[in-house]
């Protein structure tokens, strides 16, 4: 048996909200766009302790890319969840509306500096964990 990791950990937690989350009747975005932020920075975990070389002259700006990428990641993961539910559920009426989708969209310029921020701020915990 695999060892249970903090990360595997919060993977199981993500996917029972996720799984708890689905077939309830709720309209509101909020936990929609809670769900999308903790999996993109769950992947983000992974992509700074997998791919990312500690001690690169540009690792900073790949943890700033890659906070964009990831913040651009959010705003799309947030769109597909909602057309999933919406689509799964399939009523006469949409779970979301058009307004909410727009402003889904609209809080991009939100999405990308925080990403940039939880990237830069995830790698700086990862050079300070690894120095100790």
């Amino acid at each position: 048996m695999p060892a249970l990791s903090p990360r595997r950990i919060i993977g199981f937690i993500i996917g029972t909200a996720f799984l708890f989350w689905l077939p309830v009747e709720d309209t509101t975005i909020c936990f929609t766009v809670l769900l999308s932020i903790s999996t993109c920075i769950l992947v983000g975990n992974y992509w700074i302790e997998r791919i990312l070389i500690k001690g690169d002259i540009a690792y900073m700006l790949k943890l700033a890319l890659l906070g964009v990428v990831l913040g651009l990641i959010t705003i799309g993961t947030t769109i597909f969840l909602m057309a999933l539910k919406s689509g799964l559920h399939a009523h006469g009426f949409a779970e979301f509306t058009p307004g909410q989708m727009t402003n889904v969209l609209r809080m991009t310029s939100l999405s990308v500096p925080l990403g940039v921020l939880i990237s830069v701020i995830m790698g700086m915990n990862r050079i300070r964990n690894r120095s100790n």
